[in-house]
């Protein structure tokens, strides 16, 4: 008996591992590159972001005029990404080995969900069409509805 209610609990403990899609230590981010998600006033913003080794964090902001100053440090499914000195901090989990969510807050105390994905086509609203990725989004015209 103690044998069959140990293999139906082991049983359970797999499933539930197998339906997390995440499992184990956390696959280390060092030396790749994501894309970080977020909205900025109700606009999707899309950055290249590239978790270099030794914790310098490279990205392709258009207005980042000090990007030397920007940071990541990994501690197992955790991810904390500093902008500017700390000026912002990002602070994610690994959901599973392709995707990272959290909470980014800045000194003046602002606050924003976001999301880093390893394949920008996993983006939501992103099309692949022969070898290129399109983002789509749509500003319907209201009609007085």
């Amino acid at each position: 008996m103690k044998s069959r209610l140990f293999s139906l609990m082991a049983a359970w403990v797999l499933l539930a591992w197998l339906m997390t899609g995440y499992a184990g230590a956390a696959a280390s981010i060092s030396g790749t590159t994501w894309y970080l998600i977020y909205e900025d006033d109700g606009r999707p913003v899309n950055y290249e972001v590239n978790f270099t080794p030794g914790g310098i964090l490279k990205y392709d902001a258009p207005n980042d005029k000090s990007p030397n100053n920007d940071f990541w440090e990994q501690r197992g499914e955790n991810i904390f990404i500093y902008i500017n000195d700390k000026y912002s901090t990002y602070t994610g989990r690994m959901v599973n080995n392709d995707l990272i969510t959290g909470t980014a807050k800045n000194i003046r105390d602002d606050q924003w969900d976001f999301e880093i994905r390893r394949n920008i086509k996993e983006q939501p609203g992103a099309v692949a069409l022969s070898g290129t990725l399109w983002v789509l989004s749509e500003n319907l015209p209201d009609h007085g509805e």
